[in-house]
Parts: C-alpha cells; sequence; structure tokens
C-alpha cells in the first residue's frame, strides 16, 4: 500500500476570526511535450480577513479554489429554456418546501446547515416528505473528521484529519468548528455518510462538552436514509440560471461575507448588502428571489432593485424569523452557487468508489480537449452496476460514459467486454450520477471498469477530479508551527487510470509521487440482487429513474411519481402534489 503525502500546493483558506491564511489553486496538468503529468499553479488569491465587528462570530466557512470565476460571461451559455416562465419573485417557504430554521451557534457548522436545508428542500420538492423533515447536521461534521470503515472497505484507509489548536491562549478550534468547502462538502456527500435523521444525532447543546461527543459507528453509513445523487455549480453570471435551479432543486448554497455591521446589515429591515469586496465567510440557502424588492431598504443603496431571499443557521431571533434579504448587487457573495440533488437510498445499494479524501485536484490536458480516465473495480457479490458517478470542474460538456466487464489485462480498462456506452450533455461542472437503462450482472469477482471521456469546446478545459493528500500547518498563538489539517488519499496499483495519446493508459499509482494524482473521482453503483432492496426512507416508494441522451437542461436526473405514502422516522406523511413550473 501507497500513501501519498502531498508537498503543499494548495493553501487552503479558512477564514476564522483573527486569522488570514494564504491559498494557492493549483491544477494537474498534461504536458505533451514530456508526456507526463506536471503541476501548474493558477488563480493564486490572498485570503487574510479580521472579524470587522465585535459582534461577529467564526461561522465555519472556508473559501474553496475551484471557481468559475476565471471564465468571462460570454464563455457561460445562457441555458435558462425559452418556455421555462420566471417570476418576479418567488419563495420555496409557500410551496412547502423549507424547514424550520435552526441555529448552529454556537459552533462552525455553517456548511452542514446549508447541506441538509439543501437535501430537505430537494427531498421535500421531489416529493419524498413534507416540511417537518429533520436531517442531521452533527452526523456531517462528526464522521468528515471521525473516520469509520466504508461498507466496502475501499475507502477505509483515506484519512481526513483535525487537529484542534490554540488560536488564543485557552481557546482551541476543535472538529466541529474546522469549517469546509463546498467542493469537499460535496465530496464526503458522494461518499455516501449522511444523511442521517436529527433525531439519531441530535445537534450539540451551546453548553456540551465537545470532547465527550461520541457517535456509534454505524451512523457513518449504515443509517444514511439519502444519497448524493448530483450537484451543480453555477455561475451567478447568469442569474436566471441560479433562479430556475432553485425552483427545479429546491434551495442553493451561497457564501457571502457575513457581518452584523450596520453599515452592511439593516437589522430592522432584515436586509444585507456588502458593496466592498471581502471574502465570504459564511454559507447560507437561497430560497427565492424579489426582483422588485427596493435598493432603499437597505443600509447603503445597492446600483438596483432585487434580492435574493436567504435562509440562515442563526436561529428565529436573527433577520425576519432566521430569513434576510440579500442583495443581487453583493459585493462578497461568492461567484457560483451550489445545488445539490439527493435521491432515497435503497438498503442493498452499493457504492463501489477509491476517493475517500476530500482534497481535490484536476487531471486536464492543455493542448486537448477531451480527458479520459477511468476506475477498476471487482464485484464484492453477485450484484447488478445500475448507475456511474463522475466529478467534473469542465462546465458546458459532453461525457460518455464506457462500461467493461471480464477485463483481461487488468492495465488496460477497456482491455474487457463493452457492455454499455452512455453518452450525454451537461452545463455546469459539479459531480453527476448517470442511471443505467438497463443494469448489467457482475458475478462475485468480477473485475470492471467505468471509463469515462469528458470533452468540451475549448481547448484545455476539460478536466475530471481526483482526490489528493494535503498537510496544512498554522502558527498558534505563540507564534509555532502546528498542523492542523491533514488529508491522506490512499491508492493502490490497478485502480485508477488517465489516458495519453503518447503512452496509452497510464496507472496513477505510478505516477511520481510529488504529483500525487491520487485516485480518479468515478463510482459506480449497483444492487445486491438478493435481499430486501426497499428504500430506507420508504416501504412503498418506487423510482422512476429515466436516462435522458444528450440531455440538454439541467432537470435532476430522477423523479418520483408514487402515490403512495412514505415513511419517515416513524412519521406517516404523504406525498406533496408539487406545481407546475409556469408560476
Amino acid at each position: 500500500m501507497k500513501q501519498h503525502f502531498r508537498i503543499v500546493l494548495i493553501f487552503i483558506l479558512f477564514v476564522m476570526i483573527l486569522i488570514g491564511f494564504q491559498t494557492v489553486s493549483a491544477e494537474i496538468i498534461y504536458e505533451e511535450q514530456s508526456g507526463k503529468l506536471k503541476h501548474q499553479s493558477q488563480d493564486i488569491e490572498v485570503f487574510s480577513e479580521l472579524s470587522d465587528y465585535t459582534d461577529s462570530f467564526y461561522t465555519g466557512y472556508a473559501a474553496d479554489p475551484f471557481s468559475m470565476q476565471d471564465y468571462t460571461p460570454k464563455d457561460i451559455k445562457d441555458i435558462a429554456d425559452q418556455d421555462f416562465s420566471l417570476p418576479s419573485s418567488f419563495d420555496a417557504r409557500k410551496m412547502g418546501w423549507i424547514t424550520p430554521v435552526k441555529n448552529q451557534f454556537p459552533f462552525g457548522t455553517c456548511w452542514g446547515h446549508t447541506a441538509m436545508n439543501l437535501a430537505e428542500s430537494n427531498l421535500i420538492r421531489k416529493g419524498y416528505s413534507n416540511s417537518r423533515l429533520n436531517l442531521s447536521e452533527l452526523q456531517l461534521h462528526y464522521f468528515l473528521w471521525h473516520k469509520v470503515p466504508d461498507p466496502l472497505n475501499l475507502i477505509s484507509e483515506d484519512k481526513n484529519l483535525w487537529f484542534p489548536y490554540e488560536y488564543a491562549k485557552g481557546k482551541r478550534y476543535y472538529w466541529i468548528d474546522s469549517g469546509l468547502t463546498a467542493h469537499r462538502g460535496l465530496f464526503l456527500l458522494s461518499t455516501w455518510i449522511g444523511p442521517t435523521f436529527e433525531s439519531a444525532a441530535p445537534y450539540p447543546s451551546p453548553s456540551a462538552n465537545i470532547h465527550q461527543i461520541r457517535l456509534d459507528d454505524s451512523l457513518a453509513y449504515q443509517k444514511t436514509v439519502a444519497y448524493l445523487d448530483n450537484a451543480i455549480v453555477v455561475p451567478f453570471q447568469n442569474i436566471n440560471a441560479v433562479k430556475k435551479n432553485v425552483i427545479l432543486y429546491g434551495s442553493a448554497m451561497i457564501a457571502y461575507h457575513n457581518s452584523f455591521n450596520p453599515n452592511y446589515y439593516r437589522k430592522e429591515k432584515a436586509s444585507f448588502f456588502c458593496p466592498d469586496k471581502k471574502y465570504p465567510s459564511h454559507f447560507a440557502s437561497i430560497i427565492g428571489w424579489d426582483d422588485t424588492y427596493p435598493a432603499g431598504r437597505f443600509s447603503q443603496v445597492p446600483p438596483g432593485d432585487g434580492a435574493w431571499l436567504i435562509k440562515n443557521s442563526f436561529g428565529t431571533d436573527f433577520g425576519n424569523d432566521g430569513f434576510f434579504w440579500l442583495s443581487y448587487y453583493d459585493e462578497s457573495l461568492y461567484k457560483d452557487a451550489f445545488f445539490y440533488g439527493f435521491e432515497p437510498k435503497k438498503k442493498n445499494q452499493r457504492n463501489y468508489q477509491y476517493d475517500g479524501s476530500l482534497n481535490h485536484d484536476t487531471i486536464s490536458f492543455p493542448d486537448s480537449n477531451e480527458v479520459l480516465a477511468a476506475n477498476v473495480f471487482t464485484s464484492q457479490n453477485d450484484e447488478s452496476l445500475t448507475a456511474a458517478a463522475f466529478a467534473t470542474n469542465s462546465h458546458d460538456f459532453k461525457y460518455e460514459i464506457r462500461v467493461f466487464t471480464n477485463l483481461k489485462d487488468d492495465a488496460n480498462p477497456e482491455s474487457g467486454e463493452l457492455e454499455m456506452t452512455i453518452r450525454g450533455r451537461k452545463n455546469y461542472s459539479g459531480y453527476y450520477t448517470i442511471p443505467f437503462p438497463y443494469s448489467i450482472s457482475l458475478q462475485k469477482g468480477t473485475r470492471f471498469s467505468v471509463v469515462i471521456r469528458i470533452t468540451t469546446e475549448q481547448v484545455g478545459r476539460a478536466n475530471i477530479f481526483t482526490d489528493t493528500s494535503f498537510i496544512n500547518k498554522v502558527k498558534n498563538y505563540r507564534g509555532e508551527k502546528v498542523t492542523y489539517l491533514q488529508f491522506i488519499s490512499s491508492s493502490h496499483p490497478k485502480e485508477s487510470f488517465y489516458y495519453s495519446k503518447e503512452n496509452g493508459w497510464i496507472d496513477c499509482y505510478d505516477e511520481n509521487e510529488e504529483y500525487n494524482l491520487g485516485n480518479v473521482r468515478i463510482k459506480a453503483f449497483t444492487m445486491i440482487k438478493a435481499g430486501n432492496t426497499k428504500s430506507l426512507l420508504s416501504d412503498t416508494m418506487e423510482s422512476n429513474q429515466d436516462l435522458l441522451i444528450f440531455d440538454q437542461t439541467e432537470l435532476p436526473t430522477s423523479t418520483s411519481k408514487s402515490a403512495d405514502p412514505i415513511l419517515f422516522d416513524q412519521m406517516d406523511v404523504s406525498k406533496l402534489m408539487l406545481p407546475s413550473t409556469g408560476f
């Protein structure tokens, strides 16, 4: 077994009170001249933030090095369908999609609260539950840093480690205050760690002793009730696309510069506008908008009317019962909105994966408009292969998925029997699960591969995510350098591959350690043939999963049309009737 310990190539900011870090984004690219991969640093940004108001507090946001900000507006196609009528105002609460506001205080769990709001609203939007659904934020943050072997034991050697350190005398940042980037968060959810019900892992009280919190290992995977089906990253350059996807998904994850400074936050109007280019420090959720929201209702007058309706995680005493208005013109708003799609998890579903480290890079070819990568797996049971997933930072791309079984050469993912080819198109970067039009039967011990090709119109834009190792140190209040964050990607031979025209298939394990490719973020999903295949959320639900070949829209990949009642955490609820899209 080989463990890649990465020389620091990406410095990640955790925007914390009185602490600043520098972050450098590095991308793995292919150098045609030498036929080898190399690192190229780019998108260098300095994130150094001091709390500008005494009642601001650390919320748990961490800056993400991957963004669409290097693309000009002409690179982003307007994908809002011509027949999709967008209203001038929208409020997902009126649709019954939004659950009650929660309070993260005093812990830095804004990502977990926002992610669980996205999960709750999406499951309700699809008709799987109602607004009484309550998913656990603690479970996500706990198992983010407390590793438990996955059911197939494929990512058990990958580690995500947090080491508490003193940022001031007698004051420490613990795992619950660690923060998370939006990409790392979606990669965590893609491993099928969570979500689970709040009743299984209740959020700690403000006076809780963090050292004494212990969750049963079964809560990591066995109690997962839904899984991340897809996640898309939509640039705010296309405001109509953001609005459209709020309606399609239920809500969106955003990041902005949180502050209670009256120059930015107008308490009596529950409105926020930051005209300064400050870096984001907090995650929250878009649940609606109003194009006519008056500019005069903000502390400082923005260039025009219009605001996003935001659900926060500061309790109902904040804002208007926990909600507030964020100006369209806010200068601190992060460039992209994140949307998560979820599906109920069935009892015998399996996730074949190698990417357990949450740190990430991409593989791309600067002189090519495509990238080809693959993962090779060995089936652990007699089972049916039903879907595959991949993660990419490309936008407006075509994808091709090929599945091979009974591989003759473990060093060649294409050396087996071609079982299926699927082609499609997506508008946004993100994480996609593609359901197969028919299942592929696998006998126990079958070596099979999932081969992904990403193609873009622009040269150098095609890429696929990998997991990587990363160690970061910070100076404590004494000025001593201490390790506080560590991601370890443990890879093995014959797992992950990428293809070059000069050298054919190259095993990522064989690359020079300084490149630290880790494993490719490609997954395969199966169902055990024998036993109960009912959803963990429902004893009666039937799921309709339709494959869209060359789909041009960003609709969620599956919907449920069952009218049967669904059992949520021992509650019998009925599915909501969803409105037509013409509001």
